[in-house]
């Protein structure tokens, strides 16, 4: 290994072992290239047939209340094909409270919506993490359901 190679290793570890030490915002750009100056929410539509349309609201506070974070925050929405994956990222300070308002089964003459609780940065999700949002149904369309994991 030449002196080069062992110095762009030590800045490497060096800057992982800050990031991880001192969480997020501290090494301002070299955070984003690693993501750790993020939040990405991925949303995984685990149906074979249909569509599921997603209204998620998220806010830059700690809002645990949804009708706050519907007021005050931001909204975004999103349209997953069958058996697809959406994702989308924030930089922390935009993403400190999440929840969907509204998941819409796309299933012909139904009407089958769910919603989730709100997540709060701190408590239920970190700088850095993965918020997967998983949808399915049930083979005869009476139920539909969100599960939520952090990753």
């Amino acid at each position: 290994m030449n002196s080069k190679t062992s110095t762009s290793i030590v800045f490497l570890a060096t800057a992982l072992t800050l990031t991880c030490a001192t969480g997020c915002g501290v090494l301002g750009s070299l955070g984003d290239l690693l993501g750790a100056n993020r939040v990405t929410v991925r949303l995984i539509n685990n149906s074979t047939q249909f569509d599921v349309d997603v209204e998620i609201r998220y806010g830059d506070e700690n809002l645990e209340l949804k009708d706050l974070l519907k007021a005050f925050g931001r909204r975004t929405d999103r349209s997953i094909p069958p058996g697809e994956t959406v994702e989308f990222s924030r930089d922390c300070d935009e993403l400190e409270a999440i929840f969907i308002d509204e998941a819409k089964l796309q299933a012909p003459l139904t009407n089958i919506k769910e919603d989730t609780n709100v997540l709060v940065d701190g408590s239920d999700f970190s700088c850095g993490d993965t918020i997967v949002y998983s949808f399915s149904h049930s083979a005869i369309l009476i139920d539909f359901d969100i599960s939520t994991s952090v990753q």
